[in-house]
C-alpha cells in the first residue's frame, strides 16, 4: 500500500473507520478521511487518530476524493448504492473495507509463514444473524480462552480485526514452532489447540460488502486471496434493517452468503432461520448442522446454570457448544467452559443492584441497549420470572412494534424513551384501548425515565416487601428500537443508562473480574 492514496469512506464511531485509517498509514498509504458528519460529533474517532498524519473531509463528501484516488475503504453504514461509490467503481477504482483487507492480509501473511515451511492456519469463526451475534461471538471467545486457545474477537462486536493483525503473526509463528508438522484440513479438526483462532461477529452488511469488493476486481472472492471462514454460526433470522434493504430476500442472501463460499472441510452450524432454513442448509458448501435438530445434545452441552437469564441466551450458548463439539473439544469439558461466561456489555447486561429505601427490598439492573428489534425487547423481558419496570421505544425502523406492546403488556410498568417507534406505539395503545388517555409518557432523557421508573420501583416496593433478589422487581433497559434522535447509537444509550444508574442512591454495582 506504500504511496497509494487511499479514501476511508465513512470514519464512524464504532472503531472500523478509525482502525482502517490507523492500518493503510502504517502500511505507508496517503490517507484521506471523510465522512458526511462533523468533527464534533466523531470527537472519539478523531482523537484516536490525532498522531497520525491524515487529511480530513468532514461534514460533506468531495468527488475528487472518489475519482483522484487508487483505494477506497467503505464503512459497513455507508449505503453500496452511494452515488459517489458507485461512480468510483465505475472508473475502475478498487474498494475494500476492515474486514475484507483483514481477510486478504490474514492470508498474505499465512501464505508467507508457510514458505518457511511453517504450519500457519487460522482457525476463522464468522458468526452472523439477527439477534445473539455479539453474545454467540463472546461467548465461542470466552470459551476459546477458558480450554487454554490462543483467541483473538473482532468485527461487528466494535473490534476491528486489523487491530490484532500483527498479533496474529506472533501466534502463527509460535504455534508452528510448537506443533512443527504442516497440517492439512483434516488435521486442524483433530487438536482444536493446535492453531490460533478468530472470531469474527459479522454483520449483512459486513458480508454483502465482501461481494462488493469482488466488484472492483474480477468479482470472485477467491480470487482476491481472502481467507473466508473455516466455519460459520447463523444464530436466528428475524425482520430486520428493511429501511436498507427494503425485502426480507436481499437481507438474508446477504447473511447467506456467508456460508457458501466454505469448503468440504467447513462446517456451518444454522440456528432459527424459520422460513429461511432449507435455504442456508443448501447454500453451505461444507458440512452443516441444523440446531433445531440438535437441540436436546446441545442442550447436554451446557452448564446447570448460566449467568445471564433467558431462553435466547440459552440457544446461543447451544450453538457455540455445538461448534466446540465440532471443533474436536470433548464432550465432558466443554460445559466448564461456559458455566462463567458473563454475558455482553448492552445484551442483557447485569449491572448490579438497587435497593428499595420504603422496604430493603433490592431490584436487580440490567441494560439489554442494543435490543434494536421488537422481538428482542419482548424476549428480555420473558427473560425474568420478577415484576419487570421496563424502558422501551425510540427510533422507528419500519418493523411491527407489536412484540414492543407484547413486552410493555408484560412488564409491571414501562417508560417510553422519545423517538419515533414510540409515537406509532403510542398510537397503536392509544387505539387499542378505545382512545382513552391512558397513553404512557415519554421521556426527553435517559436520566429522567430511569427516575421515572425508579420511583414507581420505590412505590411497588412498598407494596410487595422482600429482599430477595431472586423475587425483587427488575429495572429493565431493553428499548426494541433504533437509537438515533435522542443517541448517537445503541452502545452510546447503553452508556447514558449505565451513567444514570450509577448516579442513584443504593446502587450497588457487581464486581469486575479481570480484564
Amino acid at each position: 500500500m506504500k504511496n497509494l492514496r487511499v479514501t476511508v469512506m465513512g470514519l464512524g464511531l464504532h472503531g472500523g473507520g478509525a482502525a482502517a485509517a490507523r492500518f493503510c498509514v502504517s502500511r505507508g498509504a496517503k490517507v484521506t478521511v471523510t465522512d458526511l458528519r462533523d468533527a464534533a460529533t466523531l470527537e472519539s474517532s478523531l482523537d484516536s487518530l490525532q498522531d497520525l498524519d491524515i487529511r480530513y473531509v468532514l461534514g460533506e463528501h468531495r468527488r475528487e476524493d472518489f475519482t483522484d484516488c487508487d483505494l477506497i475503504v467503505k464503512n459497513p453504514a455507508v449505503p453500496r448504492n452511494a452515488p459517489l461509490l458507485r461512480l468510483a467503481l465505475e472508473q475502475g477504482v478498487a474498494v475494500e473495507t476492515d474486514i475484507s483487507l483483514f481477510l486478504r492480509n490474514l492470508k498474505a501473511m499465512e501464505e508467507d509463514l508457510r514458505k518457511g515451511g511453517d504450519s500457519a492456519h487460522a482457525q476463522v469463526v464468522g458468526i452472523t444473524g439477527t439477534k445473539g451475534k455479539s453474545s454467540t461471538t463472546s461467548a465461542l471467545h470466552h470459551a476459546l480462552r477458558t480450554a487454554g486457545v490462543t483467541s483473538f474477537m473482532g468485527g461487528n462486536i466494535t473490534i476491528s480485526p486489523l487491530l490484532f493483525l500483527d498479533d496474529i503473526r506472533s501466534a502463527l509463528e509460535h504455534h508452528a514452532a510448537e506443533f512443527h508438522t504442516l497440517s492439512g484440513p483434516g488435521s486442524r479438526r483433530t487438536d482444536p489447540r493446535r492453531h490460533p483462532w478468530v472470531v469474527l461477529e459479522l454483520s449483512s452488511f459486513q458480508i454483502g460488502d465482501l461481494h462488493l469488493v469482488g466488484e472492483s476486481g474480477s468479482g470472485n472472492l477467491f480470487s482476491h486471496g481472502m481467507h473466508w471462514p473455516d466455519w460459520g454460526i447463523l444464530t436466528n433470522i428475524f425482520v430486520d434493517h428493511q429501511d436498507y434493504y427494503g425485502n426480507m430476500e436481499s437481507y438474508v442472501a446477504d447473511k447467506r452468503s456467508l456460508f457458501s463460499p466454505m469448503n468440504t472441510t467447513s462446517w456451518s452450524i444454522i440456528g432459527n432461520a424459520g422460513e429461511w432454513t432449507p435455504g442456508f442448509l443448501s447454500a453451505a458448501g461444507g458440512n452443516t448442522v441444523d440446531a433445531a435438530d440438535e437441540g436436546v445434545q446441545a442442550a447436554s452441552l451446557l452448564p446447570e446454570k448460566l449467568l445471564v437469564p433467558g431462553e435466547h441466551q440459552t440457544e446461543n450458548l447451544k450453538l457455540t457448544a455445538l461448534l466446540l463439539e465440532k471443533a474436536g473439544f470433548a464432550r465432558e469439558e466443554i460445559p466448564g467452559l461456559l458455566v462463567n461466561f458473563p454475558g455482553v456489555e448492552h445484551r442483557l447486561q447485569f449491572l448490579g443492584e438497587l435497593g428499595m429505601e420504603s422496604s430493603g427490598m433490592r431490584c436487580r439492573v440490567y441494560n439489554d441497549s442494543a435490543a434494536t428489534i421488537p422481538e428482542a425487547c419482548l424476549a428480555a423481558v420473558e427473560a425474568f420470572n420478577s415484576p419487570v419496570f421496563l424502558l422501551c421505544g425510540g427510533s422507528d425502523k419500519g418493523l411491527d412494534p407489536g412484540p414492543i406492546i407484547s413486552a410493555m403488556n408484560k412488564a409491571e410498568k414501562s417508560f417510553l424513551l422519545e423517538g419515533s417507534g414510540s409515537v406509532e406505539i403510542s398510537k397503536l395503545i392509544h387505539s387499542s384501548m378505545g382512545g382513552t388517555p391512558a397513553n404512557p409518557v415519554s421521556y426527553s432523557s435517559m436520566e429522567a425515565a430511569v427516575q421515572a421508573a425508579v420511583q414507581a420501583m420505590q412505590e411497588f416496593s412498598s407494596d410487595h416487601p422482600g429482599s430477595d433478589p431472586e423475587s425483587g422487581p427488575v429495572l429493565l433497559l431493553s428499548p426494541g428500537c433504533a437509537s438515533f434522535g435522542m443517541f448517537l447509537n445503541e452502545f452510546h444509550r447503553g452508556r447514558q443508562f449505565i451513567a444514570a444508574v450509577e448516579h442513584l442512591k443504593n446502587f450497588i454495582p457487581v464486581p469486575q473480574g479481570p480484564a
